[in-house]
């Protein structure tokens, strides 16, 4: 404790409140960058969390048409209008 005292009495007038605020801004100034930081990062996620969704839509969207493609392809190859349901091996029907 003492020798606190000694450091101090050493010490210009007002150098240690200088030194505290000193400390005290570049706290600050480290606090406000990464809460900067936090907030573009938390935007990049949400924006990589948009566009994920957004190809899910459109993923299901293409599945979707494929399968319905996929019906009338396969309703096609196996219905012939002239003799109804076939295995494809009939050509005309006749």
């Amino acid at each position: 404790m003492a020798a606190e005292r000694e450091h101090q009495d050493e010490l210009p007038q007002g150098s240690s409140i200088d030194h505290q605020e000193a400390s005290t801004s570049e706290a600050i100034s480290q606090i406000t960058n990464l809460t900067r930081l936090v907030e573009e990062l938390t935007k990049k996620h949400n924006d990589q969390q948009s566009h994920m969704e957004n190809i899910t839509a459109e993923n299901q969207i293409l599945k979707s048409q494929l399968m319905a493609l996929n019906s009338q392809a396969t309703y096609s190859y196996y219905y012939n209008p002239y003799v109804g349901y076939s295995s494809g091996a009939s050509a005309g029907g006749w």
